[in-house]
């Protein structure tokens, strides 16, 4: 029981790293297709 904290805080931290990368991802996906439609605005 008492090491119950501590394995919780484990498990958040694994959760955390799980849910930061996706998120990046989708941050990235989403500033290029921002980024190509600055571009196309600028090309028309």
């Amino acid at each position: 029981m008492n090491n119950q904290p501590e394995i919780a805080r484990q498990h958040g931290l694994q959760i955390k790293v799980k849910e930061e990368v996706p998120f990046r991802r989708c941050a990235r996906i989403e500033n290029a297709e921002q980024g190509a439609a600055v571009a196309s605005d600028v090309t028309r």
